[in-house]
């Protein structure tokens, strides 16, 4: 009996556990159901709803600075622009740039007869005019391109300065109170920099378009047996490499004669002892090669200026490479590992890579000590870690970094000279360094000057600076930037004593695709088509108009009109270039000139030019299109305008004898695309329709 009611109270107990277990499961379902219901309403959903956001194509203007035009800073742009003080809000984004300010000091520009300093489609960048130097007699020996971009600066006038301190409003003069060696001095002063900028970036774009294929040859065969073929599409490579590194090459020894063109040029040389001696030189060099210069100096003049030998060695060292690589490589076919080793070696040696600061002879070492140590053993201190670092941070959130270490190939020794620099590399798709995948990734690079060796004791300051940030040709910079010419002081300002021509620097930008940027010849409204004439944002054109007076009457006026150029051009936003590319030439159409209010005003028209060797202008037609630059959507754009009077068709008989003739220009622009801008009722103020 006891035995079965123990049974019974078993088994009803069970049934019990199992109808409570029921119970749980149940419930839990019908929390889980709820709790789902919930999470589903978090995020309620409104259908149907349409919405327009207003189009707005812009094209927008700004006065260029410092930061704008030579820098990576874009203009800004913020509420209450339309505020600020007038010099501020020029350098901002908007549709009206007013120059009219005292501190722009273009109402203190009177202009002389020149020419322009272009051949072709180039202008010189630093000095875009040439101006006459007259003989005893009055007449015109020759025309110099010396003349200076200088900035206004009150109670002094302007001041010849160097780029990119002229970015703005520059007038463009000369000093006649400098002598040619000091302008000598003052060019290649900034030649030296700029030349330096020239070889870096030049293999910073070697690094861009090669790198990572490189690195790909430099990784993948190390160790390669000597027959191990190279195929023709490397091979090629390799010698597109190194035809673009005798680039940034050539520009280190352009940057070392313009040092030495300074010195020789300089109260400091014991070289030459006159003038006239010293103007033999300076022309032997300006135009040699760095091996013809060596020549010259070590059989004219005794041997480098003390220290100097040095900035050479290290240039001919480079150059004799490349050259070099080039003879090993064949043009054409593919290659051997054998042949093409000491090349790619040269150029890069792949166990100086660096890959999260670890190079990669360090991160194989680690990789063979890991692979090979004894199961459950600690790693060993120190090379070990190598590859447990890199591989951590491949794996973890700090991703890869990479660089060029020191003594790593060329870009190294380019970095010597130049001081240290970053591309961007893009690994090639599969290639790896001990099991880390780089390939596939686009990162920067860092490149590592290589060390420079201790400088002899006999050596002057020339070398003894070569820790300079800016490498070797920093220091060299450095130092010749304290040298003055014969009887000058060191850091004395250069007023202009006549000026020939200006120049503005301007930025443009436009949200439109396929788009032009046109100068506009007739009267536009800046924002919208339909307004009147009588609204604010009215636009004049571009034009050019002088008043009228006793002397300047209005036939003498147009004489001198029909003299006027103005040349649009690409304002490469890089002080180390010597050229700018020609954009349009525009001339004043003084048959469709009128006069009005005391004035006469001739619409301005690009023009369909050529321009000879020697820098003349000849015009053929007006342009179609009045197209200046392709403009690439949201990016800005720098032009600059260059306003000079052509001396090739001034005579006496077309100026006064008593004032100078004044007068003001107007500039407008315009885009080839329809821009439809956000309609603003304060500003758009349509015409009625009869």
């Amino acid at each position: 009996m006891k035995t079965r009611k123990s049974t019974e109270v078993t088994s009803i107990r069970k049934k019990l556990m199992a109808a409570v277990a029921m119970l749980l499961v149940a419930c839990i379902m019908t929390v889980s159901s709820t709790y789902a219901w919930f999470t589903l309403s978090t995020a309620p959903e409104v259908k149907g709803i349409t919405t327009t956001v207003g189009a707005n194509g812009n094209l927008e203007i700004a006065l260029g600075e410092y930061d704008t035009i030579y820098g990576e800073a874009d203009p800004d742009s913020d509420i209450g622009d339309s505020l600020d003080e007038l010099i501020e809000r020029n350098l901002t984004w908007g549709n009206l740039i007013d120059l009219s300010d005292e501190s722009y000091g273009l109402g203190n520009i009177v202009l002389y007869p020149t020419r322009l300093n272009a051949n072709g489609t180039k202008l010189s960048f630093l000095s875009p005019l040439k101006y006459p130097q007259y003989g005893a007699d009055g007449r015109i020996t020759e025309l110099k391109t010396g003349t200076l971009l200088g900035k206004y600066e009150q109670g002094i006038g302007f001041t010849g300065k160097a780029n990119p301190d002229t970015a703005g409003v520059s007038a463009i003069g000369s000093a006649s109170s400098m002598s040619e060696r000091e302008f000598a001095i003052r060019n290649n002063k900034a030649a030296v920099a700029s030349y330096s900028t020239s070889a870096r970036n030049a293999a910073i774009t070697a690094i861009n378009v090669y790198g990572g294929n490189l690195a790909r040859v430099a990784l993948n065969n190390q160790g390669a047996a000597d027959d191990k073929v190279i195929v023709e599409a490397d091979v090629t490579l390799l010698r597109n490499l190194v035809t673009k590194l005798q680039e940034a090459n050539d520009n280190i020894g352009y940057s070392i004669r313009a040092a030495l063109l300074t010195f020789i040029a300089s109260e400091n040389n014991d070289k030459v002892d006159n003038d006239d001696a010293w103007k033999i030189m300076n022309n032997k060099f300006a135009s040699a090669s760095m091996e013809e210069i060596n020549t010259i100096i070590t059989t004219e003049l005794g041997g480098w200026p003390a220290g100097t030998d040095v900035y050479y060695n290290e240039y001919n060292a480079i150059a004799t490479m490349l050259s070099d690589a080039l003879t090993t490589l064949p043009e054409s076919g593919d290659s051997t590992w054998g042949v093409v080793s000491d090349t790619v070696g040269d150029l890069l040696n792949a166990s100086s890579i660096l890959v999260c600061g670890k190079t990669v002879s360090e991160i194989r070492d680690a990789k063979a000590l890991h692979d090979t140590a004894p199961e459950g053993t600690d790693p060993t201190e120190g090379v070990t870690d190598a590859y447990e670092h890199v591989l951590n941070q491949v794996l973890g959130t700090e991703g890869l970094s990479f660089g060029f270490a020191n003594g790593s190939g060329i870009f190294s020794d380019i970095a010597k000279m130049t001081g240290n620099y970053t591309a961007y590399i893009t690994f090639p798709e599969g290639l790896a360094v001990e099991s880390i995948p780089i390939g596939g990734l686009t990162k920067p690079v860092a490149v590592e000057k290589t060390t420079t060796a201790a400088v002899p004791a006999n050596q002057t300051d020339v070398t003894t600076a070569v820790a300079h940030a800016n490498g070797m040709l920093g220091a060299l910079g450095a130092v010749a930037n304290a040298y003055v010419a014969p009887g000058m002081t060191a850091g004395a300002v250069q007023a202009l004593t006549d000026t020939f021509g200006y120049v503005v620097d301007f930025l443009f930008r436009t949200n439109a695709t396929d788009s032009y940027l046109q100068l506009q010849t007739d009267a536009a409204d800046r924002i919208y088509d339909d307004n009147g004439a009588d609204v604010t944002t009215r636009g004049e054109g571009s034009y050019i108009s002088f008043n009228i007076s006793e002397e300047y009457t209005t036939a003498r006026i147009q004489e001198l009109m029909s003299a006027v150029r103005v040349v649009f051009y690409e304002n490469p936003g890089d002080n180390t270039l010597t050229e700018a590319d020609i954009l349009g030439v525009a001339a004043l159409d003084t048959a469709a000139g009128t006069s009005e209010a005391g004035a006469f005003k001739a619409p301005l028209k690009l023009k369909d030019y050529t321009i000879a060797a020697d820098g003349t202008v000849a015009f053929t037609a007006d342009k179609a299109d009045a197209k200046l630059k392709a403009l690439t959507a949201n990016e800005p754009t720098k032009v600059s305008v260059l306003v000079y009077l052509d001396g090739d068709l001034v005579d006496n008989t077309m100026v006064g004898i008593a004032t100078d003739m004044a007068g003001s220009m107007n500039l407008q622009f315009s885009s080839s695309a329809a821009l439809t801008p956000m309609e603003y009722s304060d500003l758009h103020k349509p015409v009625a329709t009869p």
